[in-house]
């Protein structure tokens, strides 16, 4: 029996069946498997990704949030890396440290 799989999100669910058999013959065991359960959600994941859950950005959420900001075709990522640790000054000491999440999200997003 081949495998079962499903995409959820950008992750696979993979499910199986296993038989083992004894010598005779006869299935002495049967068992039904999945990755679903494999990475245990903490409650606090969960409620994250509740419908009712009302987000308030974090630090990196606010960082990455002025960097997509930033990225309007009049700025190079030298300048948007600037900036972003001109106001974050704790995250990014030098403007080469915010550098490399900036390229990372010119890589995503920009084209």
């Amino acid at each position: 029996m081949r495998p079962w799989q499903k995409v959820v999100g950008e992750d696979y669910i993979w499910r199986w069946h296993t038989r083992a058999y004894d010598r005779l013959g006869p299935v002495k065991a049967h068992f039904k498997q999945s990755t679903f359960y494999g990475v245990p959600l903490s409650p606090v994941r969960l409620r994250k990704r509740a419908g009712n859950h009302v987000p308030v950005l974090n630090e990196v959420g606010k960082v990455d949030r002025l960097i997509l900001e930033l990225m309007s075709g009049n700025l190079s990522l030298a300048d948007i890396a600037r900036r972003v640790s001109a106001q974050f000054p704790n995250r990014f000491v030098k403007w080469q440290d915010a550098l490399a999440r900036v390229a990372e999200l010119s890589e995503k997003y920009s084209h």
